[in-house]
């Protein structure tokens, strides 16, 4: 268990970065929250941040949070209340990591089910700059999803597929598989919306996530195969967090 201070607890993360931490505490958790909100109330937005082609203009509160996260491989926006545009940091944070050749492709998985067509219907073509080429769909467990979107393509188009998170019952199904299958075709961005879904370690798809312990070692989840991993939550409160 971590039973030292915010400093120490950090310095030995950042010393043993393989470790499993037994953590039951949220200590860990909690000494980099604060780290990271630190880091933010010190970060202004440069002329980078202020010229970059927003389709939206951002409200001061957003272009801070862009200048602050868009370089991070990990990025918590939890909890964000509603009305203040998840959807629109997440995707110009996406936007910035395709335009800077950090990422090829963004998988979002999102719920309850009919936001994962929210996501390819509105919010992307509403939200995402001009200057970046896109392709997107949203998974289905009874139809093929098209190539130009499980496989890079030579125009540079960039790549999402949406999927809910309520078909990720197991590390082995159908969902699952798209959505390794998808991972491995270029470096993506996993998005986890609503990740208050994915808390409870015991269930079945926080496990096939996060991944889980059988006899004694570690069977990574989906989520190892991201380049970059990214949760959204507008839940103030919640139990367990």
């Amino acid at each position: 268990g971590l039973r030292s201070s915010p400093a120490n607890v950090l310095y030995l993360f950042e010393k043993l970065p393989t470790a499993f931490w037994n953590d039951p505490g949220a200590r860990l958790m909690e000494a980099r929250a604060h780290r990271f909100i630190e880091a933010l109330h010190r970060t202004e937005p440069t002329d980078y941040d202020r010229n970059w082609p927003f389709k939206v203009e951002p409200k001061p509160y957003q272009l801070k949070v862009f200048a602050a996260a868009r370089t991070l491989p990990y990025i918590s926006l939890a909890p964000v209340a509603p009305g203040t545009g998840k959807t629109k940091m997440a995707l110009d944070i996406a936007a910035d990591k395709f335009m800077r050749g950090e990422i090829d492709c963004v998988a979002v998985v999102c719920s309850p089910k009919g936001v994962r067509r929210q996501w390819v219907l509105r919010g992307i073509p509403e939200h995402l700059t001009d200057a970046v080429k896109y392709d997107a769909d949203w998974w289905r467990p009874t139809r093929k999803t098209p190539d130009r979107i499980m496989a890079p393509n030579g125009r540079r188009r960039r790549r999402f597929l949406t999927f809910n998170v309520e078909a990720f019952s197991s590390a082995s199904g159908k969902a699952a598989l798209a959505l390794s299958m998808f991972m491995k075709s270029g470096r993506c961005l996993l998005i986890e919306d609503e990740s208050s879904r994915i808390k409870t370690p015991d269930k079945a798809r926080t496990k096939a996530f996060i991944g889980q312990w059988k006899r004694g070692k570690h069977v990574p989840g989906l989520a190892s195969l991201a380049t970059c991993r990214m949760i959204l939550t507008g839940t103030p409160i919640t139990q367990g967090i």
